[in-house]
């Protein structure tokens, strides 16, 4: 297996327990990008909630003996979320409830949570972001070669042309943060970055377009980078200049629904009409909500949030949100890279529905790694057997310092 293969090759000696569960916990990284792939539903439970709850039972010692070590803002957070969900389910225990409190707590609090504890190297942490990124563009493939719906909007292997979107643009919101790591990748990182770019272009998917606009915008003015900047202005010329060839009325693909074509006029009245009863909700009841009900009603994460738990839950959502972007202007590059991935998701969540898929959160758990303290955030690598693409740099930096120059 060509995973085991480079974590036996990084180490230099046989695979431990911690890299077995590592792959395991990959591999639901990279099912998470696949939600059509499914065991049961309702309840709802797929295969890639199987391998993490496996990989991490696996881990389960090793976190035990750790330290919670998360941001307060997450912590305040996710305790309003949590709050709020158990009232409800004091309140109204019927079936949509439990499902919608508990796919919200495994999302938003188990995952998180589990990566804290764990504490993995930064090397792991890029082995986890590149299941993610490698299971998206399987998904697009696959969508690509085989998915050919009447709408023209493709679905991959997720259950809807937007969840294609989205994991496609959080994917390649990791893609900095995988180059960083491992700067030997960045022709593989390239062909995926095309790969689910072009899965974006074939959801059909709004959002993600604008959402993937405006993280490539931060990460210019972030990282001030003249190459970045200026392939994206090429990037922009290019599509002015050819825009009018890929705009139709009839085609769905994601510029020509931008425009006003294909089926986005049905698509924009039915959130516009959606989002008028979220906010008729909030009138109603605005400190607790009205549950789980319709929690995916208004097709904006935020208004969702509010209209379903509140004013207190939506203070919370914001905050662990907050918690998990924020070490990209905190922490210390490449781990800070990663938080490119929550910036995504709070860009993008004004336009979609999804706020407790694994789809999402998968991606967004790993920002947990990024920490500012270089005692939490890379210690743990010298113990844990270390970066898992830089493992030989100890012997040869005592290589060269017992060589020293003899001219």
């Amino acid at each position: 297996m060509p995973a085991l293969a480079s974590l036996r090759k990084a180490h230099g000696r046989r695979v431990s327990w911690d890299d077995l569960a590592t792959v395991v916990v990959g591999l639901g990284m990279a099912l998470a990008t696949m939600p059509s792939l499914m065991v049961s539903n309702p309840p709802l439970i797929t295969y890639s909630d199987v391998a993490l709850l496996v990989g991490f039972a696996m881990l389960l010692p090793r976190m035990l003996a750790g330290r919670v070590h998360a941001s307060p803002l997450y912590l305040i957070g996710a305790l309003c979320l949590l709050c709020i969900s158990l009232i409800w389910l004091a309140v109204a225990p019927y079936s949509v409830q439990v499902q919608g409190i508990l796919r919200l707590t495994y999302a938003v609090v188990v995952l998180p949570c589990a990566i804290m504890l764990w504490r993995p190297s930064v090397g792991r942490i890029a082995v986890l972001a590149g299941f993610y990124v490698a299971g998206t563009t399987i998904s697009v493939l696959y969508g690509a070669a085989y998915g050919h719906p009447a709408d023209g909007r493709n679905l991959g292997l997720t259950l809807h042309p937007n969840g294609l979107g989205h994991t496609a643009m959080l994917a390649v919101a990791l893609l900095p943060f995988l180059v960083g790591v491992l700067p030997a990748a960045r022709f593989a990182a390239l062909f995926a970055g095309v790969v689910c770019t072009y899965g974006i272009w074939i959801s059909g998917s709004r959002g993600s377009l604008i959402a993937l606009a405006l993280v490539a915008l931060v990460y210019v003015l972030r990282e001030r980078s003249a190459t970045a900047a200026l392939f994206a202005w090429g990037g922009f010329t290019v599509l002015v200049l050819v825009l009018p060839r890929l705009v139709s009325d009839t085609s769905n693909n994601v510029l020509s629904r931008a425009a006003g074509g294909g089926s986005s006029s049905d698509a924009t009245g039915q959130r516009l009409l959606a989002l008028h009863d979220s906010l008729h909700e909030i009138h109603e009841h605005p400190l607790l909500g009205n549950g789980f009900g319709t929690i995916r009603a208004a097709q904006d994460a935020y208004v969702q949030v509010f209209a379903a738990l509140g004013i207190f839950g939506l203070i919370g959502f914001i905050l662990v949100l907050t918690a998990l972007a924020l070490p990209l202007f905190t922490a210390k590059a490449p781990l800070r890279l990663i938080a490119y991935a929550a910036v995504g998701y709070a860009l993008l969540a004004p336009f979609t529905d999804s706020t407790s898929d694994t789809m999402v959160w998968a991606a967004l758990a790993l920002c947990m790694g990024a920490r500012d303290s270089t005692e939490a955030g890379q210690a743990t690598g010298a113990t844990d057997s270390s970066a898992l693409a830089v493992n030989a740099s100890g012997s040869t930096a005592a290589r060269a310092t017992s060589s020293s120059p003899r001219r």
